[in-house]
């Protein structure tokens, strides 16, 4: 399943505003490191950009986790227990967590973000 999702992402090719930082900008896309999607998604509330960099993380973490729910099987256990209400709680949840992580930050973005999730919200064993 990672492998198919890598070749969504990489189909998907999101692009990234032009105000946003140089490393997110880099061939106009964003996907070849997590610390570009941890640049964008963990922008200061004062930095000119953050408005569009804020709308562009929920964007692609939304569409990522999205695809994921719809490749698994219907009727599957859910993947993730005890998700917050707010879409910005784990968006700062996930930049902390990559932060801690020097070694995940070149890591491509969605397998990253789909171990962070693994880790900070596994459903107990049945």
């Amino acid at each position: 399943m990672r492998h198919r999702l890598r070749t969504l992402a990489l189909l998907a090719g999101m692009s990234v505003p032009a105000a946003l930082p140089a490393t997110a900008q880099q061939g106009g896309f964003i996907g070849r490191e997590t610390r570009e999607l941890v640049a964008i998604c963990g922008m200061p509330a004062a930095a000119a950009a953050h408005v569009e960099a804020r709308a562009f993380c929920h964007g692609y973490l939304t569409g990522l986790y999205s695809t994921v729910l719809a490749m698994q099987p219907a009727g599957a256990a859910p993947l993730h227990c005890g998700l917050p209400q707010s879409r910005q709680e784990p968006v700062d949840r996930f930049v902390a967590w990559a932060q801690s992580r020097p070694a995940d930050l070149a890591a491509f973005p969605p397998n990253a973000f789909l171990r962070f999730m693994d880790e900070t919200y596994a459903c107990p064993a049945r």
